[in-house]
């Protein structure tokens, strides 16, 4: 439950007022097909923002909406030989696990110069236990104030073993 008033907070208020951002997430929403390089698309998705939190809410809305969970590596360990591997899969397959959304998300941020750490872990499940399978998930530091952003469960869900977005 506070993770999703932190969701709502963040994407919907400022300090003292609702702003409006259906403009960035109808930008950050669909890309020209084009941009492949997780340099290319940082750049769009930025272009004109102002603010760290404008920048932060394009990412989460563009990695929301255009990388799906890969079902087949569930619960596995994904192995890369490095940051850039994990990133050129994602974006070449738009699918991944949760190390891969995380890694893509802090590198987009680290592109702005917005300061994120990529943490991992382990989620509770459905019954509130804490689970055997690793997780990731992002730290964004947005003015004096450090966030928890989680942009697998943004992505979506499954329903009998099928993803949907």
């Amino acid at each position: 439950m506070n993770f999703v008033f932190l969701i709502v907070f963040l994407f919907s208020s400022k300090l003292f007022g609702v702003t409006d951002y259906s403009e960035i997430d109808k930008k950050s929403v669909r890309i020209p097909d084009s941009l492949k390089t997780a340099e290319q698309i940082s750049t769009y998705l930025t272009k004109d923002l102002k603010t760290d939190i404008e920048k932060v809410r394009a990412y989460y809305i563009w990695i929301s909406h255009n990388i799906n969970y890969d079902l087949a590596n569930k619960g596995t360990t994904k192995r890369f030989k490095s940051i850039a591997d994990v990133i050129d899969d994602v974006l070449k397959n738009r699918k991944g696990i949760c190390q891969q959304y995380a890694e893509l998300f802090h590198l987009f941020c680290q592109k702005s110069g917005i300061k994120s750490f990529v943490i991992g872990g382990y989620a509770r499940n459905g019954q509130k236990q804490i689970s055997d399978v690793a997780h990731s998930w992002n730290a964004v530091q947005i003015g004096m104030n450090f966030y928890f952003m989680d942009v697998t469960w943004a992505s979506g869900f499954t329903i009998n073993n099928v993803y949907v977005n």
